[in-house]
């Protein structure tokens, strides 16, 4: 489930990055999730990073980040979330280890 650290090319050519950055949002009801520049993370359970999912087919990638879809992953607490977005004002997370769905919103 290894997730690349967001580089500065990566997030410029990403409409996704360049979308999602300086956000806030709820996650599973708690705030503030915060997609901050250069794959910083600030969450409720402390700071992680995140960055673009590979284009990777299930199993490696939840279906709804499967090629040609655009997702982003969360990396906090010692586990990796791909988080699929509908937007502008929500997203859905399902956290890799265990496939435990959570929804956010946006502030």
């Amino acid at each position: 489930w290894y997730r690349a650290p967001l580089t500065k090319d990566l997030a410029d050519r990403s409409a996704l990055v360049k979308k999602a950055v300086g956000t806030s949002w709820t996650f599973a009801g708690h705030r503030t999730f915060t997609f901050h520049e250069g794959g910083r993370l600030r969450t409720p359970w402390g700071d992680g990073r995140w960055g673009l999912t590979p284009n990777n087919p299930p199993p490696k990638t939840v279906p709804a980040c499967a090629a040609p879809a655009e997702c982003l992953y969360a990396d906090f607490s010692s586990n990796i979330h791909d988080i699929s977005f509908q937007w502008p004002d929500r997203f859905t997370s399902v956290r890799l280890a265990d496939g435990e769905i959570v929804r956010g919103a946006k502030l």
